[in-house]
């Protein structure tokens, strides 16, 4: 699991992958259980300084988003460190036909596939917290269980939804296609830009003006880098570069499949 390359742990469709990711779903929820009051009770904290108690008691739909900004603040900067650590010295950072180099017959090292592993049981619960967020069982003529509409749904329900359903869909088959390094890159620069959002929200959340424009243009100027310049980048390999590896023995029929799929879901 640790130390044996092209573990079956890189591959989440195996029932071995599976199973771990399933594991790793429940202890994250449970752990986002354990922290979220924590992190809500420092929000109210601070809301009762800076806004005031009426403001509390008012809002407390927002203050249960602190504890998740907090969250995903803690998340993103951790795995991006790891990421970036990582991938960096791999030897095909951005190196646009080292990428697939040797595919699909390339190595999965253990630790691609742990960070794959957590990368998947993060955006499977974020799906699953859209869903909790969103909708609610209600009684019609008090027997009847009905599914409804949830006071909490976000605004961006429908947005929100096609992402993380795209999201979940490239990460399991880009697993299953072994286009992790593809994969891993596409996680790194969303998380790296991820950071000054949720910074930008808890300053806006706390008052704090310049601390708010500072994140903001930080952010501003992250994105414009990672989401338009880099993704592009990746986006133009992904679409036009794995030709080159039916030139390593990848059946022509997986490659015309396959790459239609990619395109689409990277596009949304």
């Amino acid at each position: 699991a640790f130390h044996t390359p092209s573990t079956v742990l890189g591959d989440l469709s195996t029932p071995t992958a599976f199973g771990v990711l399933c594991v790793l779903v429940f202890l994250l929820r449970q752990l986002k259980r354990t922290i979220f009051p924590i992190f809500q009770k420092m929000g109210k904290e601070a809301a009762l300084k800076t806004h005031g108690e009426e403001w509390v008691n008012l809002n407390q739909v927002r203050i249960v988003k602190f504890g998740e900004y907090v969250f995903r603040l803690f998340f993103h900067s951790i795995i991006s460190v790891y990421g970036l650590y990582y991938f960096v010295n791999s030897g095909w950072w951005f190196q646009t036909l080292q990428i697939i180099q040797g595919y699909p017959l390339d190595e999965i090292a253990s630790s691609m596939a742990w960070y794959y592993l957590l990368q998947a049981a993060y955006n499977v619960d974020a799906f699953l917290s859209l869903l909790e967020l969103s909708f609610c069982i209600k009684f019609h003529d008090g027997a009847t269980p009905i599914v409804a509409w949830s006071s909490s749904v976000r605004g961006d329900f429908s947005e929100m939804f096609l992402h993380h359903l795209a999201t979940n869909g490239l990460v399991l088959s880009s697993s299953l296609t072994r286009l992790n390094r593809i994969g891993a890159l596409v996680f790194v620069i969303h998380d790296v830009s991820d950071v000054p959002v949720d910074l930008s929200k808890l300053a806006n959340f706390l008052k704090w003006k310049r601390t708010t424009i500072v994140c903001f243009l930080l952010m501003t100027v992250t994105w414009m880098y990672t989401r338009l310049y880099l993704l592009s980048r990746i986006y133009y390999v992904a679409l036009t570069k794995p030709q080159y590896s039916l030139m390593q023995g990848i059946p022509v029929i997986m490659y015309v499949c396959y790459r239609h799929f990619f395109f689409i879901g990277l596009g949304i």
